[in-house]
């Protein structure tokens, strides 16, 4: 959604159908496939973080490249949504920010970059548009 004058401007939402869940499940197939590893969600969300992880180099090989196919389709698919991000400062926020933030590379071009890491944002902003909806707690 853009911001035009620090209001939110609805008519320009866009939910994109590229969860993070589907991500680790394609990176967790494709270490199983090319190498034959089991490994888990944990395992994968520490290696897109950059964080130490007791995975074999082919799977974290694997685990980086596919993070990274999954970082540029997801920036491709917000351009296509009309969103030169470029031009516009860019806050990412929910379960893959944190794993995409080591996948961003400086040609990607970025205007500028907020991520907002606090694994609960998601919570807290329904939550809040909630009660801003409903009356709920306003005086």
């Amino acid at each position: 959604m853009r911001l035009d004058k620090n209001v939110p401007n609805v008519a320009t939402c866009r939910s994109l159908e590229l969860r993070m869940i589907r991500c680790i499940d394609e990176m967790k197939e494709q270490v199983r496939r090319d190498v034959g590893l089991s490994v888990t969600d944990a395992q994968v969300e520490r290696v897109l973080a950059g964080k130490p992880c007791s995975v074999d180099d082919d799977a974290r090989g694997i685990i980086q490249k596919q993070g990274r196919f999954y970082t540029e389709r997801l920036l491709s698919a917000a351009m296509e949504a009309g969103f030169d991000l470029k031009a516009i400062p860019v806050v990412m926020l929910g379960g893959g920010c944190s794993g995409g933030q080591a996948q961003r590379l400086p040609q990607d071009g970025l205007c500028q970059v907020f991520a907002l890491l606090d694994d609960r944002v998601n919570a807290e902003g329904f939550e809040w548009i909630f009660r801003h909806l409903s009356g709920v707690g306003s005086s």
